[in-house]
């Protein structure tokens, strides 16, 4: 895991290259503290590589392209795995962030080809991987990744982010060239670039809380390439960047397996138990981070299997105790059956005051809840028990099924196929076990079998309506940009797009977003065994009624799959909560500093807000006790994001 940046420019000097690339370094420090590394390069020269930016300038006319790296060691700690690496005969240089967890497979599999390796680290076998088989190697990878290749001979850059989009990695054009980084700060330092809010992406943000839905960013101009993504920039001939696609993950739904129940569930088992122990792979200590919900508690369990009582298997837990959204004993009951060493932590309301600002900063853009404050602290914990790599659940909700707007998903889609005994028998589920309201349940599933027209305007209501009227929608409208609310999971009309909607735009890449900056925050890499190949393109490749079953269990297939491995008592939950936060209560806690946030100069600097309205909406929101509202979350966060950036909303289009 590390952090990796860099540029193709057609006029920077040797001097002004340097400046650059210490920025970055400086930027992606957190991301990296154990060396940094450089490369610099003019065409028709070879590559000058180091640790010092400074040195490998001395001789240099000019730079076309220039790259930095900062290294978190996890695989060969030794100086043999510092990057940019460069080929034996110097013609390809690399820098990756990331891990490729088959790695000695693919090294077994190139030295019988003839390649041999001066260090134990994956990026080396990523990069003669890519030498030997091209584009197909990327069919090859189980990891997460984001890196750029240089071919000196063919005068190519090429950007490649991993199949799910795990790493980020974020880039920009200029009239003069290409700059690319792990995060948007470091682009910040890019002397051609000054950001500016992004107001598309904003105001789907404002209006029902999208994040990393697309290739854009919130700031104009910064994209984030797409999962499974290659881009490519030829020196010679043009920096106009091309990109292609190297996967299409939703490719598995079009061919359904015939395969039984029982069988898909042994299947998933093993494959499931050899992700696990191919992301344990590692020189240095890891742990776990465990909720006491069905993901994590399999992924301990797993842990325990895969390792054997040797291994020191230790977990990290969020307890929000007295609340009712406590995991705590479920998380103990894990622990106490694999006998796991275990840390806890603990939160308050005044820790969303003392961590916004640092937290943001981190983050680079808008936040979603303060379920991120428990994230954020739960992994600190980590590091400061000493480790570097942390596995986690993340991802599994979205390709198993697990959240609650699934199963008006899957009844609109029974209703839509005539498939009225399984309608019943879901309605009839979730009623009993309260999932759901009968009102709540037919108007969500008649939302999603609503024409496009009307199921857009069921939710421009929903956005911009109550708090949300503090915003003038009109403003967006005179700026040149217009709303679109088909772009939300609520209507989808059927289990399946439902499911491709939220891990491919709408839930799992800013899940990815929060979790990436959260765990490099404290020099941390998390690792999400559940988002291997072999398991989404299985778990894609079943019927429906394998993840909700007809008598409406979901995550039915993982459940079966894992009796025997994770307590019952943990596969037999019927409720969902995660490192959820009472963010009920602790706005009640804060509503002096809500009040004091939308009364700042910086909430009034914000030329969409009304701020008169949105004090007697907040004092509407008290009077009622109806709760928190994500909204008022929201224009915090967008009035803090636009203080800490100096940004001009007017100058943004």
């Amino acid at each position: 895991m590390c952090g990796i940046a860099g540029f193709a420019h057609k006029e920077f000097s040797p001097a002004q290259a340097v400046k650059v690339l210490e920025a970055f370094s400086a930027r992606l420090s957190h991301r990296g503290p154990d060396n940094t590394g450089y490369c610099l390069w003019s065409q028709g020269g070879s590559y000058s590589v180091g640790e010092s930016a400074q040195k490998l300038s001395s001789e240099r006319m000019g730079v076309d392209i220039g790259l930095m790296h900062r290294r978190l060691s996890i695989l060969d700690t030794s100086e043999h795995g510092h990057q940019p690496m460069v080929s034996h005969d110097g013609r390809y240089v690399i820098v990756q962030n990331g891990e490729i967890y088959n790695y000695i497979e693919l090294r077994s599999e190139l030295e019988n080809l003839g390649y041999s390796f001066a260090s134990q680290s994956d990026t080396e076998v990523l990069l003669y991987a890519l030498i030997e088989w091209g584009s197909k190697a990327f069919a090859k990878l189980i990891g997460m990744f984001a890196f750029c290749l240089i071919d000196r001979v063919d005068q190519t850059l090429m950007l490649a982010r991993d199949f799910y989009g795990i790493k980020p990695l974020f880039y920009a054009t200029t009239e003069k060239g290409l700059v690319f980084a792990s995060e948007i700060k470091a682009l910040s330092a890019f002397p051609e670039l000054k950001l500016q809010p992004d107001l598309f992406s904003l105001r789907d943000y404002l209006a029902l809380g999208l994040v990393n839905h697309n290739e854009r960013s919130f700031f104009s101009g910064i994209k984030s390439l797409p999962p499974g993504h290659c881009l490519k920039i030829s020196l010679g001939r043009s920096l106009a960047p091309e990109i292609s696609s190297f996967l299409a993950p939703k490719q598995a739904r079009l061919n359904r397996k015939e395969i039984g129940f029982v069988e898909a569930s042994q299947e998933l088992k093993e494959r499931f138990l050899r992700s696990v122990e191919l992301h344990m792979r590692s020189d240095v200590g890891y742990g776990a981070l465990l909720s006491g919900g069905v993901d994590s508690s399999a992924i301990v369990a797993a842990m325990r299997l895969v390792g054997g009582e040797q291994l020191d298997l230790r977990t990290f837990t969020y307890a929000a105790r007295g609340e009712s959204c406590d995991e705590e004993a479920y998380a103990d009951l894990v622990i106490n059956k694999v006998g796991a060493n275990y840390k806890k932590v603990l939160l308050s309301s005044n820790d969303v005051v003392q961590n916004l600002e640092r937290l943001m900063r981190f983050q680079d853009e808008p936040i979603g809840s303060t379920s991120l404050f428990a994230q954020y602290r739960v992994f600190e914990a980590v590091h400061n028990d000493g480790l570097k790599v942390v596995l986690d659940g993340q991802g599994a909700d979205e390709i198993l099924g697990g959240y609650t707007p699934y199963y008006t998903a899957a009844l609109a889609g029974f209703i839509q196929k005539g498939e009225w005994g399984r309608a019943c028998s879901l309605i009839g589920y979730l009623r009993h076990n309260g999932r759901l309201s009968l009102s709540n349940l037919l108007l969500r599933t008649l939302t999603r079998l609503a024409p496009d027209f009307a199921g857009q305007m069921i939710y421009q209501k929903h956005a911009q309506g109550g708090v949300n009227a503090a915003i003038d929608w009109q403003w967006f409208e005179k700026m040149g940009i217009s709303a679109d609310y088909g772009k939300t999971t609520g209507l989808a009309s059927s289990l399946d797009s439902a499911l491709d909607l939220d891990f491919t735009s709408l839930n799992l890449p800013g899940l990815l977003r929060y979790e990436d900056r959260n765990s490099m925050a404290h020099s941390l890499e998390s690792r999400v065994p559940f988002l291997s190949p072999e398991i989404v393109g299985f778990v894609q490749s079943l019927p429906e009624e394998y993840l909700i079953s007809p008598d409406g269990e979901d995550k039915a297939l993982f459940r079966a799959a894992m009796r025997g491995i994770v307590p019952d008592e943990i596969l037999d939950r019927k409720d969902k909560i995660g490192f959820q936060t009472p963010e009920q209560a602790w706005f009640k806690e804060l509503s002096g500093w809500v009040e004091g946030r939308i009364n700042s100069d910086s909430f009034r600097a914000l030329p969409f807000l009304d701020v008169a309205q949105a004090t007697r909406s907040w004092e509407e929101v008290k009077r009622s006790g109806n709760g928190f509202p994500r909204a008022v979350w929201r224009w915090i966060n967008v009035a803090q994001w636009a203080e800490a950036h100096d940004l001009d909303f007017e100058k943004s289009v």
